[in-house]
């Protein structure tokens, strides 16, 4: 399970943060605006990813 931190998103499964190289595909996720039981669906490049949910709760800079 990973928490996100540093991480931005706006109510879409899209998350930017500083590096993606500790992830894998299928990963949990938690965090500010992450729901409950999401995970990494795919990874997209070196610093976004793609999440299984959309976030919630609006614009996220930095979250935890």
């Amino acid at each position: 399970m990973i928490t996100a931190g540093v991480c931005d998103y706006l109510n879409d499964p899209t998350i930017n943060m500083i590096s993606t190289a500790s992830l894998e595909v299928g990963m949990i996720v938690s965090g500010t605006g992450i729901p409950t039981g999401a995970y990494v669906e795919s990874i997209t490049n070196a610093t976004s990813f793609e999440l299984s949910v959309s976030t919630t709760g609006g614009s996220v800079t930095n979250g935890t």
